[in-house]
């Protein structure tokens, strides 16, 4: 068998390709650690919740939104840490979304829209509202769309749960925008 040498500019190409990708898996895993704001919650409220107002089948977790919107106003690194539909976490990549002017938005500043993408593969697309009642995500996999929202206006506990199981009464600003599309 004969092999004939790499081109050397492939070869420097091909370098810098897996420097960038394993740097940014590495940096991905950093902002999980370092960013954490979220916890599983405890099985005690579960039995406290209205279970008329709640999705079929979710998990339940408490998140500390000040240091989620540290996060979101880092302008150096914006990346969020979001949790799985039923397990994990992952890092989001963000952006700033908002469709409001520059005056209202001043007038506003607690209102905040974002859209954003998984590090490090961009297989899941994120779009989030953080405002005075809390914050409210919907993610979408290649699978299914799911939605993480406060389990009461201003809680710090909130539902993560698969859109097939959302609710017409809860509390869920993207209910009827899926429900178009389903």
């Amino acid at each position: 068998m004969n092999l004939s040498p790499i081109n050397p500019l492939l070869y420097v190409c091909i370098v810098v390709c897996i420097q960038c990708t394993s740097s940014k898996v590495s940096r991905s895993t950093e902002n999980i650690s370092d960013r954490q704001y979220w916890q599983d919650d405890a099985a005690n409220l579960r039995e406290q919740l209205d279970t008329g107002r709640i999705p079929g089948q979710y998990r339940l977790l408490r998140m500390n939104i000040d240091k989620l919107k540290a996060s979101l106003q880092d302008p150096a690194d914006p990346v969020i840490v979001l949790p799985g539909m039923e397990e994990g976490f992952f890092a989001v990549r963000v952006e700033n979304s908002s469709v409001m002017s520059p005056a209202l938005a001043a007038k506003y500043p607690g209102i905040g829209s974002f859209r954003g993408v998984e590090l490090p593969d961009d297989l899941l697309e994120v779009r989030v509202d953080v405002n005075s009642s809390g914050f409210f995500a919907m993610v979408t996999t290649l699978e299914t769309s799911y939605f993480i929202h406060p389990v009461s206006r201003g809680s710090d506990h909130y539902f993560c749960y698969d859109k097939k199981f959302a609710k017409r009464d809860m509390e869920n600003p993207f209910y009827d925008a899926i429900k178009k599309h389903n």
